[in-house]
């Protein structure tokens, strides 16, 4: 009983939603999006990260599930909302270190100037970013009206 009261008062935070929703962003969306199309006409997928002999893209793969794995992780921990915001944080600089390998590297894609079709995938991280940053506000809120409630006892 006790535990459906507590699931019941995650899910109603908003910032369990935000995670929530960059948690299947960087982990489930990302597998069925395409990121761009090579000069030879091949569609790059989210799989082809990890067979490609390309390490850079292993590293974002390996980055996206950790976001999406991280950000499933921080909505667990809305008792402790400081563990919540470090954690919220680390997951920040993961998906900007996303944006500015994926950017990297399609800057130094060979025909990039004649071939420049990208897929929606590259904006995943760009929304993640912004709902990981729109739960640590939402968190700290809650933070400071705790720290308010307290200063009135």
């Amino acid at each position: 009983m006790y535990f459906c009261f507590s699931i019941l008062n995650m899910i109603q935070r908003i910032q369990s939603l935000y995670l929530l929703g960059a948690s299947l962003l960087s982990g489930v969306i990302v597998l069925f999006t395409n990121f761009w199309l090579n000069s030879d006409g091949s569609v790059i997928n989210f799989v082809d990260f990890f067979v490609s002999n390309n390490n850079l893209l292993l590293a974002t793969g390996i980055m996206f599930y950790s976001s999406s794995f991280l950000s499933f992780i921080t909505i667990f921990l809305y008792q402790n909302r400081k563990k919540q915001l470090l954690l919220g944080r680390v997951n920040l600089v993961f998906n900007l270190l996303i944006i500015f390998i994926l950017i990297y590297y399609l800057q130094s894609l060979p025909g990039e100037i004649s071939v420049s079709v990208k897929g929606i995938g590259l904006f995943i991280p760009f929304i993640s970013f912004g709902l990981i940053l729109l739960s640590n506000r939402a968190i700290k809120k809650d933070e400071e009206l705790v720290k308010s409630v307290d200063r009135l006892r």
